[in-house]
């Protein structure tokens, strides 16, 4: 993680090691249901996921019901 505030950088490892499922798994769970998109921030944007980053949120629209 970075944060920029005027001219000072902060730089920090961000882990939850607490969490249970990964990324992966809990798209893979939501989507039978949902349509999910995954958006990471930084503390000033929100943006498409990288695969990467540990710092997402899950925007979950319901699926129509056939």
């Amino acid at each position: 993680m970075q944060r920029t505030t005027g001219d000072k950088v902060e730089v920090w490892q961000d882990s939850h090691p607490m969490v249970a499922l990964s990324f992966s798994q809990l798209i893979e769970l939501l989507e039978v249901h949902f349509h999910v998109q995954v958006m990471e921030h930084d503390y000033e944007c929100l943006s498409a996921w990288n695969g990467k980053s540990g710092n997402g949120i899950f925007v979950c629209t319901k699926k129509a019901v056939a």
